[in-house]
């Protein structure tokens, strides 16, 4: 093995040390997949204005916003979450939520 061999997801390649893998380059290109449901509650924080932390609304808010079943949001919420579309608020008891982004 040496120094410009290089392992691509389980698979032994040799590549120069400009090449990528194929599956990071059509990461590159392809821009982040969000469920649609994600996509809904996205769309209901933003028309409701909820794009700072002085704006930021509760999930139960979101809920009632997006008009999605209570489970569906929250599982939204978390997957923008992760993705850092949206930011958690906490304060004392509280949790609330505003979007960091305002595009996806």
């Amino acid at each position: 093995m040496s120094p410009n061999d290089r392992v691509c997801h389980g698979q032994m390649s040799i590549f120069r040390p400009i090449d990528i893998c194929h599956r990071e380059l059509s990461a590159l290109h392809m821009p982040e997949q969000i469920s649609p449901q994600a996509e809904k509650l996205f769309k209901a924080l933003k028309k409701a204005g909820a794009i700072s932390e002085d704006k930021s609304v509760t999930a139960e808010k979101a809920t009632s916003l997006s008009l999605l079943p209570k489970a569906q949001c929250m599982n939204a919420l978390q997957e923008l979450e992760k993705k850092a579309i949206v930011k958690k608020k906490t304060k004392g008891n509280s949790v609330s939520y505003f979007l960091a982004k305002t595009d996806l």
